[in-house]
């Protein structure tokens, strides 16, 4: 059968595969495919033959072999005739073409990739939720380091929303996570248990999930009423929704009151983030536009607060703040 086209070529794939388990050929374009299948577990494992070699390594094989999909033989597809589904291999077959994402697939037919990518998902939302909504909290002790760590982490959710927005996912993630390739096909093939499979990775990880579904309600608490909590100051507060407001410049017009002394300067956004993520941080020369400003700032407050034997700016002592000469944020 002649094929011109990546469709055609993938529909008479699956026509043949899901009809019939013998051995068959297809033209396309000007290469000449021939194809056998194989018995897998619940599923077939489609092989394009290229060579003598090739084709008696793969009849040397039977049904029962556990076949991996990184045997020296060029896998093309696996085929689900049970469900009439077939998930293609992400390669150029050497057929004079390399199938990219925005080609059209027959119904019924995806990407191995994408396979793969779905079931990471069913994982997160399913498996991972079921065990992490099953963890017991009440044995955990409330501790002063667990207390900071989750005022830390609701500082970095409020002064860098756009960053690392808050959200129900941050309680299901698993960053520790083993699922390739050959698990997607395990999966397929029927020879893998998904869920003892997850659950045997999450109870290895027990006490440090504990510790992210504690931290996760914790941080939900905070984010409700970050002042009341003693999160993050009022003033704060009103300074980063001020910033939260401006899109399309990276420096604003800041006015200080270092202890009474008043003085103005450009300060780029990114900066006062920094700065504000670190409560006890303060400004050094090199945190101003350049090193000379801010020496001659750091200098001149010297000389002018003599009893000061250190000049610490911070950010509590930014008064005022300026955008395209309009005032945003005052205290």
């Amino acid at each position: 059968m002649n094929v011109t086209t990546v469709y055609e070529l993938f529909s008479v794939i699956m026509q043949e595969t899901f009809q019939h388990n013998n051995d068959f050929s297809i033209t396309y374009k000007t290469n000449l495919c021939r194809f056998t299948q194989m018995q897998v577990g619940k599923v077939k494992y489609l092989y394009m033959i290229r060579n003598h070699i090739c084709d008696c390594a793969l009849h040397q094989k039977n049904d029962s072999y556990n076949m991996k999909i990184s045997d020296p033989l060029k896998l093309c597809a696996i085929i689900d005739t049970n469900n009439q589904n077939i998930y293609f291999m992400d390669f150029d077959f050497n057929w004079g073409f390399v199938l990219t994402s925005d080609q059209r697939l027959p119904a019924r037919s995806m990407l191995f990739s994408e396979y793969i990518n779905k079931t990471l998902k069913d994982i997160q939302n399913n498996i991972i939720k079921k065990y992490m909504d099953e963890l017991d909290l009440s044995g955990i002790d409330f501790t002063d380091y667990i207390k900071r760590r989750c005022i830390k982490k609701t500082r970095e959710y409020i002064i860098f929303p756009k960053l690392d927005p808050f959200t129900e996912e941050n309680l299901y993630k698993f960053s520790n996570l083993k699922f390739s390739g050959q698990d997607a096909a395990d999966l397929l093939t029927g020879y893998l248990d998904l869920e003892s499979y997850i659950y045997d990775q999450l109870d290895e990880c027990y006490e440090d999930l504990l510790l992210q579904k504690l931290e996760y309600y914790t941080i939900t608490k905070y984010l409700k009423d970050p002042v009341d909590c003693g999160v993050i100051t009022e003033d704060e507060l009103k300074l980063i929704h001020a910033l939260n407001q401006i899109n399309d410049a990276k420096s604003v017009k800041v006015m200080w009151n270092y202890h009474g002394v008043k003085f103005e300067n450009k300060m780029e956004i990114e900066k006062i983030r920094l700065k504000m993520n670190n409560c006890n941080d303060f400004y050094h020369e090199w945190d101003f536009p350049t090193s000379r400003q801010g020496e001659n700032i750091i200098n001149s407050l010297k000389q002018t607060l003599l009893s000061e034997k250190q000049i610490r700016v911070k950010t509590e002592h930014i008064s005022a703040i300026y955008y395209r000469g309009k005032e945003i944020f005052s205290k």
